[in-house]
This record gives structure tokens, sequence and C-alpha cells, in this order.
């Protein structure tokens, strides 16, 4: 009895981790996307964008606030000859995800998809994103950007497009993000927050759990099998 317990239990931890492989080898495979999640709020509003107590979808005012994420592969290849001190990365955004109040536009295909980073004076770090969304009072979303520059050039230390750590809003002296929409009308705000999400560490701890799950549930039945025994 105790034997067959034992292959019991073995059988389960290994049903458990050829469960979990296939997650962690997904992650593996896509080890070079990042996910940023950021946040913020508008400072300027044009006229024909401008509805009073507008909640987004009907019109924007100052009040808003402005959040989402975007997915970039940072193994993505610059477009540049090596030892420039900027380098543009085409392509290298796969998912855009922004709301503002109760409007919201995501990454638009086909469309522009550049990265650029600069270790020069100044240091810059720019995403400029085609995005497609609903019609705000007849006018529609064309590109949203991410413009940081910092006129020290210590920000970055690399032309490489960063990785798990964000760059560091408070390493920026230029902080600015903006909204186009067709016949150039545009939103502006600044970032109050820019983050790496830890997707990656989330998957592994749900591996580590459920394979901790199975042994206590083998446990449990090799003790009330050893009782009864």
């Amino acid at each position: 009895m105790m034997k067959r317990v034992l292959n019991l239990s073995l059988s389960l931890v290994v049903l458990a981790v050829g469960s979990v492989l296939p997650v962690l080898e997904g992650t593996r495979a896509e080890a070079a996307l990042v996910t940023y999640q950021f946040s913020g709020n508008i400072s300027e509003v044009p006229g024909a964008l401008f509805t009073p107590g507008g909640l987004g979808a009907n019109g924007f005012n100052s009040g808003l606030k402005l959040s989402g994420t975007y997915t970039f592969d940072n193994a993505t290849t610059g477009l540049l000859p090596s030892g420039l001190p900027v380098q543009m990365y085409n392509n290298s955004v796969s998912t855009l995800n922004l709301s503002i109040g109760n409007y919201s536009a995501v990454l638009q295909g086909g469309g522009t998809n550049l990265t650029t980073v600069s270790s020069g004076n100044p240091a810059l770090y720019s995403v400029n994103l085609g995005t497609a969304g609903n019609l705000v009072k007849g006018l529609a979303p064309s590109l949203f950007s991410i413009n940081l520059a910092d006129e020290t050039g210590t920000a970055f230390s690399s032309v490489a497009l960063p990785g798990n750590q964000a760059p560091n809003l408070n390493s920026f002296n230029v902080n600015r993000w903006t909204l186009a929409f067709s016949n150039g009308k545009t939103l502006v705000g600044s970032l109050d927050t820019l983050k790496a999400v830890p997707l990656p560490a989330t998957v592994l701890l749900f591996g580590a759990g459920l394979i901790g799950l199975v042994g206590l549930g083998a446990r449990g039945r090799f003790n009330h099998s050893s009782v009864r025994g």
C-alpha cells in the first residue's frame, strides 16, 4: 500500500510539473517581451476636442486622467549603425491600450511604430505609435507619443531599449505625452508613472504554488494511508 501511495504521489508531481512547463517554456520564449504601465494628466485640450465636464468619449476636459499599457520587444534590432549616440527601433511595440476618462484607443497595425533612445546630450526616450479608436467630436485619433528628454545626457548609458526597468521619470526634465487627432488637434499632458509589469514573476509563482499544492495533497494521502496501515 505504501509503495502504491508513493508511486501515486510521484505521478501527481510529474503531472503538475508537466502542466506548468509549457507555461514556463512560453515565458522563456517571450522573455524579450516587456509590458510598461503608465498614467498621467492632461494639460492642454484644443477647442475642437474640448467639452466642459467632458468624460472623454464626448469630448475632453483638463480634469481627465490618462492610463494604459504598451508591450515592446527589447530584442528588436536597431535601424541605425552601431556606435552612434542614438538608435531607432521600428515595430518594437506589439500592443498598446490607453484610456483618457471613458475614451480608449489601441495600436493601429501598419501605422507609425517607432521607439528612439539616445544616450547623447540630451538623452532621449521617445515612443511614437499609430492609434485607432472611435471618433471624438468628429475627429479620429492618429498618433500617441511619449517623449522624455534629459538635457544633462545622463539618463541612459547606452542606446539599447530599456528592459525590465522602465526609464525613471525623475531623470528627465522634459516629460510629455501627446495624442494627436485628425486636423492636427492634439491632447497634451505629462506622465505621473511609468513602470514595468512583472508578468514573468507572476507565472513562476503560480507554477511553484501549483506544485506545492499537489505535494501537500500527496503528503495528506500518504499520512492517511500510513494511519490506516
